[in-house]
């Protein structure tokens, strides 16, 4: 896309305009052409829904998956997401939702509580919690774990998100 006089970068600066006495480039004009550039590519390396594969740390590509399940109330360890033999699951993005009474929810890698303890709030406007993506994660099992749930009493809670193997 040319770069124009009606550009306005993310900080609402806009760009320099030419002029006859310019000639078209001046230090400003270069300096917010170059900034406007960068801040496209990483807009566009940032930009929207969790898709694709990610770096697992390592270097090797890991393939971006999802996950959607209910728990509910007074359960022990229900599967989330099941273990893989040598993996570490490690989740992006988290969304939990309630529909009734306030429930507790802890997230485990085998019988070990690795995120929480949540509170699911009761009969609010917005009865949920979020974990907005990471791209490092939120948290992780331990490798050949699967990622489970415990709820206290309360209601059935829903639970969705993005994880990788790593």
């Amino acid at each position: 896309m040319p770069l124009d006089s009606n550009v306005i970068l993310d900080d609402g600066t806009i760009i320099a305009r030419q002029t006859n006495k310019t000639a078209g480039i001046t230090w400003q004009r270069w300096y917010h052409s170059a900034l406007y550039a960068l801040q496209s590519l990483a807009g566009n390396a940032s930009a929207g829904p969790v898709s694709g594969s990610l770096s697992d740390g390592s270097g090797n590509a890991a393939t971006v998956k999802y996950f959607n399940t209910t728990i509910a109330a007074s359960q022990t360890a229900q599967s989330i997401v099941s273990a893989v033999t040598g993996k570490k699951i490690r989740v992006l993005e988290l969304y939990l939702s309630t529909a009734g009474a306030t429930t507790v929810v802890t997230l485990n890698s085998a019988s070990t509580a690795t995120f929480g303890p949540i509170t699911t709030a009761a009969n609010t406007v917005n009865p949920n919690v979020g974990y907005q993506y990471s791209p490092n994660g939120h948290f992780e099992t331990a490798a050949g774990a699967a990622l489970t749930g415990t709820t206290g009493t309360g209601s059935t809670v829903t639970c969705a998100g993005a994880y990788i193997e790593v």
